[in-house]
């Protein structure tokens, strides 16, 4: 078998490597509860950024601990849900789902989204949660009895953004 010699000069000069802007981050470390069948933004995973070009890109990485049986999220731009689902029939648009679960099981919901926003205007993205099953709420960075011991942890919940120049 013969072996072939890569030289690495010849890939960075042929490939665009993207370059990084500003990084805003929201971090949650408190908890709540979510007892809605509409969407409720999620106080505390919300951000303002100010892209330096129209050009520019923003990647949304998004990560939601909680508990609670078959929780919605999405991702808002302003008053816009981005990086959701098709639209079909009376099905809800949304970024990521939660696994339908136990009440005092955790769950980790994370998503990764890049957003074309074309404005140098300062930006708000934010995230909104719902309940899919009518009889349970959903916790956010804990568990449903939030009993004080080693087994009922609390987290954090994270939105990130980071600008990606063109």
């Amino acid at each position: 078998m013969a072996l072939s010699k890569i030289i690495t000069n010849s890939i960075a000069d042929s490939v665009a490597f993207g370059k990084f802007g500003q990084i805003v981050q929201a971090v949650k470390t408190d908890t709540a509860t979510i007892n809605s069948q509409t969407f409720a933004t999620i106080t505390g995973l919300s951000l303002n950024i100010t892209p330096s070009a129209s050009s520019s890109k923003i990647l949304l990485i998004m990560n939601v601990t909680g508990a609670g049986d078959q929780s919605a999220f999405r991702i808002l731009r302003g008053s816009t849900a981005i990086g959701v689902g098709a639209s079909a029939s009376s099905r809800i648009q949304v970024t990521a789902g939660s696994p339908s679960t136990n009440d005092n099981k955790m769950f980790e919901v994370g998503m990764t989204f890049l957003d074309s926003p074309s404005t140098t205007s300062e930006t708000t993205f934010l995230v909104q949660s719902r309940n899919l099953n009518s009889s349970h709420n959903m916790r956010i960075n804990r568990t449903a009895d939030d009993t004080d011991n080693s087994q009922h942890p609390r987290t954090i919940s994270t939105l990130t953004a980071i600008e990606v120049l063109a």
